[in-house]
């Protein structure tokens, strides 16, 4: 779970239990819940997250309409979508500079290097 800013720049992120757990349960029992929810605090006065349709609609965490949607939601759910897509990037950006982060980490034979001067 990540929460990132129109500049792709990361805010909060969350690997306690990569896959294992729905992610509206990871939101729960993390520290970004804590301090959202149950201590009130906003990093800008009105400041919400927006989610995708596994997370909860609270008063700080906006997702998308569920189910088949028309009109005005259909097109929240258009612009949410549009919206989201800083997040897809951000990580697209992250896998593109450290290649490791999706592939095995590549790493140098210790025997061939050679000892410096």
């Amino acid at each position: 779970m990540a929460v990132v800013g129109p500049d792709q720049r990361f805010f909060y992120v969350n690997s306690v239990c990569p896959g294992r757990y729905h992610d509206a349960r990871v939101l729960r029992e993390s520290a970004l819940w804590t301090i959202f929810e149950d201590e009130g605090w906003r990093p800008l006065p009105g400041a919400i997250i927006i989610g995708d349709s596994a997370y909860p609609c609270r008063d700080w965490m906006i997702p998308v309409f569920r189910g088949d949607v028309s009109g005005a939601r259909q097109r929240f759910n258009d612009a949410h979508c549009k919206t989201r897509v800083v997040i897809e990037q951000s990580f697209g950006t992250l896998k593109n500079r450290y290649v490791c982060t999706y592939t095995k980490l590549r790493l140098i034979d210790p025997r061939i290097i050679k000892p410096s001067a």
